[in-house]
């Protein structure tokens, strides 16, 4: 399996996003509600070991569409931001991570900033956080 597949899979599973609309990789729909996973550049291999196998990083953006219309539902936004963090956090302390497929073990899936409205319309805001997937990969075979 593809590692932004599982991810999103994951992510589609979190009990605090609205389950009626998908998650989306690469795109994020005008109309709120949207949410959608951005991949991002940085280091692939975090650290490479003797047998062969390695530890690896996928940062992502999770991004979301939503109303931003009064300071309740900004607050709202926020707020599941917040609890969207805290929501990684306790998945690495439960083990309760994405499902990589052969060769591939999650370790830990963090964010690595609080989340914020990074762009605004009259009546709706997209709202980034910035997140890590640590995992563990067998070596690979030639």
């Amino acid at each position: 399996m593809l590692i932004i597949e599982a991810v999103r899979e994951w992510i589609e599973a979190c009990p605090l996003r609205d389950k009626t609309e998908p998650v989306l990789v690469d795109f994020l729909g005008e109309e709120a509600i949207s949410y959608s996973i951005q991949p991002l550049p940085g280091t692939r291999i975090v650290k490479q070991y003797t047998d062969g196998g390695s530890m690896r990083a996928f940062s992502f953006a999770f991004e979301m569409q939503e109303v931003t219309e009064t300071d309740i539902s900004r607050i709202s936004n926020s707020g599941f931001c917040e609890q969207f963090a805290d929501y990684m956090e306790n998945a690495t302390k439960t083990g309760d991570l994405p499902e990589l497929g052969d060769g591939k073990r999650a370790v830990s899936i963090s964010s690595g900033s609080w989340g914020a409205m990074i762009a605004q319309d009259a009546k709706t805001g997209t709202y980034q956080t910035i997140c890590t997937l640590k995992y563990y990969q067998e070596r690979m075979n030639k």
